[in-house]
């Protein structure tokens, strides 16, 4: 019995953690569609307005960063997070990005010592947030493909602050990963 209460409770756990993964996702889609809404009606305001607002959002620090579909690149850390892959024998487990089939498929291998490699799609995967002070690549948006050190890191926001070339900027979690 209490290890069906276990099992029981990882299983909530792991939903919790799908549930939120499936939260977040909605979160980025809403603010994608708004970003479009708004620059459908900017499209739709005079030249001069759209000036005028554009001044208005980089004196506020507002920029829009070029973020792409693909993130995934050699180098960096990762954790597989679908249960499917090897009847989830690898589900929750890090692993190295030896190097990239495509755009959105990589090469990699456990970080444990398993000698199998496995090509797989970034979906399959997600980013790790290193201890602060350790390295990391920006995968997304505003300088990406550039390596800096993680300064600190804010939970309740999900973001973290990264020092690339001097500079410290404020970055999601999705949009930086722990390399190798």
């Amino acid at each position: 019995r209490r290890d069906d209460r276990r099992d029981d409770r990882r299983d909530d756990r792991r939903d919790d953690r799908r549930d939120d993964r499936r939260d977040e996702k909605e979160r980025r889609d809403d603010r994608r569609d708004n970003r479009r809404d708004e620059r459908d009606e900017r499209r739709d305001e005079p030249k001069a307005e759209r000036k005028e607002a554009t001044k208005v959002m980089i004196e506020e620090g507002e920029r829009k960063e070029d973020i792409k579909e693909n993130w995934l690149c050699k180098g960096l850390v990762v954790k597989v997070v679908h249960e499917g892959i090897l009847n989830g024998i690898l589900h929750k487990r890090k692993a190295h990005v030896l190097s990239m089939v495509d755009d959105f498929q990589g090469i990699i291998q456990m970080i444990d010592g398993a000698q199998e490699k496995l090509k797989i799609d970034q979906e399959f995967l997600e980013t790790v947030i290193p201890a602060i002070g350790a390295p990391v690549m920006i995968v997304n948006g505003k300088c990406r493909g550039k390596r800096g050190t993680l300064v600190s890191v804010d939970f309740d926001n999900f973001k973290a602050v990264v020092n690339v070339e001097g500079r410290k900027m404020t970055k999601e979690y999705e949009h930086i990963c722990k390399l190798m």
